[in-house]
């Protein structure tokens, strides 16, 4: 568990011309508390973590009273919640299921507190914000709020696992796996309809490296696509083949979904 405190003074927006801005500008300031529980486990051949949860919660407020503009004064939480399931007859396959959302209170931002979309990963070299929720089909941050949540469930497979260098290069494959997926959520603001979701489906085939003998790093290409609510995604374009996102979106990244 940990408790920082935290000051931005936020004042123009290069760039743009003035009277115009995408964020509220001012003073934030204000503590930041998080706590974290991690027990998962896996083996050796693992593709993913094979068994154990974990659990993020934050809790951010920013008031005058800590240096804040007033009219920045709000309370913001939001947690992650994961869990691995090993397939007892299939060794190393996976049932990796997420679940994460956000709320704030007080003052609203234009900008909106949490992000929904994308296919960002996490690993040593590439990371995202905690306030970003994930959701394949949609390119990234399609939807920017003050209230967001995601659910995810992943079918993850193993492939091959060949374990070998690329001649006297500091690189080696490690393994490779497929991945099933189907994400679920949806970000608004207060007054907004609540539940509209969205569903994304889609599968991905991944490969991962040892760069320098120590350093593993996951590569993700696959390809999602949303189900619901389709009406919402009028006239918003993949951001890698600028394709209509309504006939899907491709995924190239860094790093495990979760």
């Amino acid at each position: 568990m940990s408790i920082n405190y935290f000051f931005e003074n936020s004042w123009v927006q290069a760039g743009l011309p003035r009277g115009s801005t995408l964020a509220t500008l001012g003073r934030y300031a204000g503590l930041h508390v998080k706590y974290s529980f991690r027990n998962t486990e896996g083996t050796e051949a693992q593709i993913s973590p094979e068994s154990g949860t974990s659990l993020t919660l934050q809790y951010e407020i920013s008031r005058s009273v800590f240096g804040a503009s007033r009219f920045l004064n709000q309370q913001v939480v939001w947690g992650d919640a994961r869990a691995y399931l090993p397939i007892p007859i299939a060794p190393h396959h996976v049932l990796a299921l997420r679940a994460a959302g956000g709320d704030s209170f007080g003052n609203l931002l234009i900008q909106g507190n949490f992000g929904l979309g994308g296919s960002v990963g996490e690993s040593l070299l590439t990371s995202v914000s905690s306030r970003l929720f994930t959701l394949r089909g949609l390119p990234l941050v399609t939807f920017s709020r003050d209230r967001a949540w995601i659910s995810s469930a992943e079918y993850r497979i193993p492939l091959v696992q060949p374990r070998v260098g690329v001649g006297t290069l500091p690189l080696g494959v490690q393994n490779a796996h497929l991945a099933f997926f189907t994400d679920t959520g949806d970000a608004f603001d207060p007054g907004e309809p609540k539940f509209r979701p969205f569903v994304g489906v889609g599968g991905e085939v991944r490969a991962e490296f040892l760069i320098g003998y120590h350093l593993p790093l996951l590569a993700r290409l696959g390809y999602g696509i949303i189900l619901t609510h389709r009406d919402r995604l009028s006239g918003i374009k993949d951001g890698l083949t600028r394709v209509d996102v309504r006939n899907g979106v491709m995924i190239l990244d860094l790093g495990s979904s979760f």
